[in-house]
């Protein structure tokens, strides 16, 4: 009996030292940036919600896809981080601002939303732990993250995927991914799949609860909050109107501008900041693709939020 419990004492240090040397979740700094981690796409949730236990940042980017491909942090005034989680809904952002003002503290955070966050048929994505927060819940996601078995897979699939580049972009450690330009077919590919998502979708204005819980949750902490639309490229307009949405996405327009508003945040609609744009050949000089601007177009933004270096 002794025997086979130090075996698996053994057995279970051995995976620990393994995990923490492939770091799989780019927790521990002295490894550097790990630009082609498939983890860091694969379990984005949960990535940068362990991230948020160790983090120190003045800034905190929170939002979509939209984010971490389009606000480099690199390009902001103050040390910034990238907290931007794909297909991020309005109630994870309400759960991830909660987490970033307990844990982070920043004296500074931007809350980017997108029209599709409000749709009340999906209203948070798999791998979101609304309570991360909470001890427990982070004594659970550190466990998991340093001694369990799904840890030493991820491990293992990190290792796999450092010998074979990513071919959409590559991340740094402050949670930007640089995103490489699409092909015109893949500008097809997204559009169809946009098209089919905002036709399915389901508005719902009372999520807006959700977005002033988030913002009076940060200035609870101290935090100056800007809320800002993202821009949207012309022919995501042009899907609105194919799919019977344009009312209800001027609704959302101003609904998020009377509730920022109300809350305290500072706010910006830039939903219009860019309005020529020819995605036909492939992505352009100021959208990676419909639904992606590109970083160029962030420093622009992120020097409209005062938040570049003068």
């Amino acid at each position: 009996m002794r025997w086979a419990l130090g075996v698996a004492a053994v057995a279970f240090a051995a995976s620990t030292i393994w995990i923490i040397w492939s770091d799989p979740y780019n927790l521990f700094r002295w490894r550097g940036a790990d630009p082609y981690n498939s983890v860091l796409d694969s379990k984005m949730r949960f990535v940068k919600t362990l991230r948020a236990y160790f983090l120190e940042s003045d800034g905190v980017l929170l939002g979509s896809s939209t984010v971490y491909r389009g606000l480099d942090p690199s390009a902001c005034a103050l040390p910034c981080y990238n907290f931007g989680i794909s297909g991020m809904r309005i109630t994870e952002m309400e759960g991830y601002a909660r987490l970033i003002s307990a844990k982070v503290r920043p004296r500074k955070a931007v809350l980017a939303l997108d029209f599709f966050m409000f749709d009340a048929l999906r209203q948070s994505e798999p791998g979101y732990e609304a309570h991360a927060d909470q001890m427990l819940v982070q004594g659970e996601l550190l466990a998991r993250a340093l001694g369990s078995g799904s840890a030493a897979w991820d491990a293992a699939m990190a290792w796999r995927s450092r010998q074979r580049p990513s071919t959409d972009g590559r991340w740094d450690h402050a949670g930007y991914k640089f995103t490489y330009l699409r092909t015109a077919k893949d500008i097809e590919w997204i559009l169809d799949s946009t098209r089919r998502e905002y036709r399915a979708m389901r508005y719902d204005s009372a999520l807006f609860m959700k977005l002033q819980q988030a913002i009076m949750s940060l200035r609870a902490g101290g935090t100056q909050v800007v809320v800002v639309l993202s821009p949207v490229n012309p022919a995501f307009a042009s899907i609105l109107g194919e799919v019977g949405k344009r009312s209800e996405f001027d609704a959302y327009r101003r609904e998020a501008m009377r509730v920022a508003t109300s809350a305290g945040a500072q706010f910006h609609d830039f939903t219009d900041f860019v309005v020529v744009s020819d995605l036909s050949g492939g992505s352009d000089s100021s959208f990676i693709d419909v639904t992606h601007y590109q970083p160029a177009v962030g420093r622009q933004l992120l020097a409209r939020m005062g938040l570049a270096p003068k």
